[in-house]
């Protein structure tokens, strides 16, 4: 596994390039972050929380997490695409 925060920074705002929403349970990871060890990939999803870019919603169930991107979030991604 991979622990290398930039590259999963990068990884997750390509993602977010194709998608404004990012489900995340502790099972199951979408394809090419599966790469990233969980703490990278929750390390910079929680930079992303604080400086605005995404939000976080737990479902009922609390089995998953969804991030979903801001519009400064989508200003962001806009700029890389």
């Amino acid at each position: 596994m991979i622990n290398d925060p930039k590259l999963c920074a990068y990884q997750l705002l390509m993602y977010f390039t194709k998608s404004r929403k990012l489900t995340l349970s502790s099972e199951q990871l979408p394809g090419h972050l599966q790469l990233f060890t969980h703490k990278a990939i929750f390390e910079i999803l929680t930079a992303l929380l604080e400086y605005g870019f995404v939000f976080k919603v737990y479902s009922s169930k609390g089995s998953t997490v969804s991030y979903y991107l801001t519009h400064r979030g989508e200003r962001l991604v806009g700029n890389i695409k």
